[in-house]
């Protein structure tokens, strides 16, 4: 038996009850995952190139995302993992944070 590559799961209804508005899924956002750095970054250079609006950029520690909307008004998410070892503190925790920056700073070869 073969099973989809992609499942999106949603809900009927917003948290308080109501439906979404006519012509939108209810969906925040879908995401997109990149192999590493580079491929996140010539994804966004092609953006650029073909101006195509950025929304944002976030480092989360383990992930680095970069946000947009598609033309119809649905979010999308671009985004590539860090090595794992580096997603936890020291004690355990899942490292978290939220650190804007300027997505052009994915076009250089720093990490």
């Amino acid at each position: 038996m073969s099973r989809p590559a992609t499942r999106c799961n949603a809900q009927p209804t917003a948290e308080d009850g109501t439906q979404p508005p006519s012509g939108h899924t209810g969906l925040h956002h879908f995401a997109i995952v990149y192999p590493d750095r580079e491929a996140l970054g010539n994804a966004v250079r092609s953006l650029l190139e073909h101006d195509y609006p950025i929304d944002s950029a976030e480092d989360h520690a383990g992930t680095v995302s970069v946000y947009l909307h598609d033309p119809d008004g649905n979010g999308i998410e671009m985004y590539y993992d860090r090595p794992r070892e580096i997603w936890f503190e020291e004690t355990g925790l899942l490292r978290l944070q939220r650190e804007s920056f300027d997505p052009r700073d994915l076009l250089s070869s720093e990490a």
